[in-house]
């Protein structure tokens, strides 16, 4: 019985494998009493509402802040290389 453990560990992939057939075969049982429910469910509304895209000034100051940034550490870098 030992020994049947520790070969088990010796394959990580084989182990993987039965793990996960164990997940799906516990996922299928969990979910063959909702899959008629889920079925008959209503669906859900489209979105009554329209989210606004950012503005273009908006996005802006975050790539200019980037660009900053580059500057300042190729700054540091320059200072360490000499």
């Amino acid at each position: 019985m030992m020994e049947d453990t520790l070969e088990m560990m010796d394959d990580p992939e084989e182990l993987e494998e039965d793990v996960q057939k164990e997940v799906d075969k516990i996922l299928s049982e969990l979910t063959a009493d909702t899959s008629g429910k889920l079925a008959k469910a209503p669906m859900a509304p489209e979105a009554s509402i329209d989210i606004p895209e950012p503005a273009q000034d908006e996005v802006e100051p975050e790539e200019e802040e980037v660009e900053q940034d580059l500057e300042e550490m190729q700054s540091r870098l320059q200072a360490l290389r000499s």
